[in-house]
């Protein structure tokens, strides 16, 4: 709870974020908690991004079992921007969401202006769609495999591992 205080009660941070109330008080961060630990993890499934035994954000799928599809969400401290974590984390729920659930699609939707979570989406393999007022992008599972096997396939260079 601690941590989710710490990295959520940021203006900064919350600038794109209109669920996260500034300041973000012990009370928010305790309920914050107890929602994402209350909600059944088949339709809201949450990810607690831990580094170094610290939690820096979360990641969840909000899945529509009848599509079965699902909205992407995400926040990272800022402290841990720019580092690539956001991108490996959500690859790795994407993963689980495509590879365990069977998932059709996932979509997320961002501010205009969050030009960093456009990027992330981006290098998820998600492509803008055209049909929204607002940012939104999405990938098939389709799309997932085929990107996955285009890069597995890559040859590594020396060095790599």
């Amino acid at each position: 709870m601690e941590d989710s205080l710490e990295y959520r009660n940021d203006s900064e941070f919350a600038r794109y974020l209109a669920h996260v109330p500034q300041p973000f008080t012990r009370s928010d961060a305790e309920e914050f908690v107890r929602v994402n630990m209350a909600e059944p993890f088949d339709r809201s499934a949450t990810f607690a991004v831990v580094l170094d035994g610290k939690v820096i954000g979360s990641i969840n799928l909000e899945i529509d079992e009848a599509t079965r599809t699902a909205m992407l969400g995400y926040g990272i401290s800022r402290s841990y921007w720019n580092l690539g974590l956001t991108t490996e984390a959500a690859e790795a729920v994407l993963e689980w969401g495509f590879g365990t659930l069977n998932l059709t699609l996932i979509w997320a939707s961002t501010s205009l202006g969050n030009l960093r979570s456009q990027r992330v989406l981006q290098k998820l393999g998600m492509t803008p769609q055209p049909w929204t007022k607002e940012p939104k992008f999405a990938v098939t599972n389709e799309e997932w495999l085929t990107l996955h096997l285009r890069v597995s396939a890559q040859p590594k260079l020396r060095g790599e591992a």
